[in-house]
C-alpha cells in the first residue's frame, strides 16, 4: 500500500451498507410517523388542508440540512458548526414538540389557543431565516480556515466591503509587532 492509498483509506472510509440501510429505514419510518402529527397540528392551527403538509417538510428539511452542515467534514468554520448543531437539535425538538402537541390535543389534554397558532404559523419564516443564516455562515471564509491559509500574506483583496461597514475598501492591517 502506498502512502497515497493510506491517505485515501483514512480520508474516505468504506461505507457500511448495513448502517446505511438501517439509517434509511429509520429515516423513512420516522419521517412517515412524524409527518401525520406535524401535518395535523398545522391543520388544527388553521393551515389550509392543501398546505398543511409543508410544516413537516419544512421542519424535517431544516433538521436534515442543519445536521449535514454540522457533521460534514467540509464545514471548517467552528461558528457554522455550532450554529448548525443548535439548529439541528432545535429542529428535532420542534418536531417532537409539534407531534406531542398534536397528540395532546387529540387526547383532550391541550386546547388550541392563540400561542399554538402563532408558533405553528411562525415556523416557515423562522426556518427560512435560520437556513439562510446557516448558508451564509458555512459559505464565509474564516481567517483560520484552510482556504484562507492558502492566500499568501499581504495579497488579500482589499477592495471588498468590510462586513457591517458598507461599501469601501477594507483598511490594511499594520504588521504585528514582535516582542524581543
Amino acid at each position: 500500500m502506498t502512502p497515497s492509498d493510506t491517505t485515501q483509506a483514512t480520508a474516505h472510509p468504506e461505507r457500511d451498507w448495513w448502517v446505511m440501510a438501517g439509517m434509511a429505514v429509520a429515516a423513512a419510518s420516522a419521517a412517515l410517523a412524524s409527518f401525520s402529527g406535524l401535518r395535523g397540528i398545522a391543520e388544527i392551527a388553521g393551515w389550509p388542508n392543501r398546505l398543511a403538509w409543508l410544516l413537516p417538510l419544512t421542519i424535517d428539511a431544516h433538521a436534515m440540512t442543519s445536521a449535514r452542515v454540522w457533521l460534514a467534514p467540509s464545514t471548517h468554520s467552528p461558528v457554522a458548526k455550532r450554529f448548525a448543531r443548535a439548529n439541528a437539535l432545535g429542529a428535532i425538538a420542534a418536531s417532537i414538540a409539534g407531534n406531542a402537541a398534536y397528540h395532546a390535543v387529540g387526547a383532550g389534554l391541550l386546547t388550541v389557543s392563540w400561542p399554538i397558532v402563532v408558533v405553528v404559523g411562525a415556523v416557515p419564516a423562522a426556518v427560512l431565516g435560520l437556513t439562510a443564516h446557516l448558508h451564509a455562515l458555512r459559505s464565509r471564509i474564516e481567517p483560520d480556515s484552510p482556504s484562507a491559509a492558502r492566500t499568501p500574506a499581504g495579497t488579500e483583496d482589499r477592495t471588498r466591503p468590510s462586513p457591517g461597514h458598507g461599501p469601501g475598501p477594507v483598511p490594511a492591517r499594520p504588521p504585528a509587532r514582535r516582542s524581543s
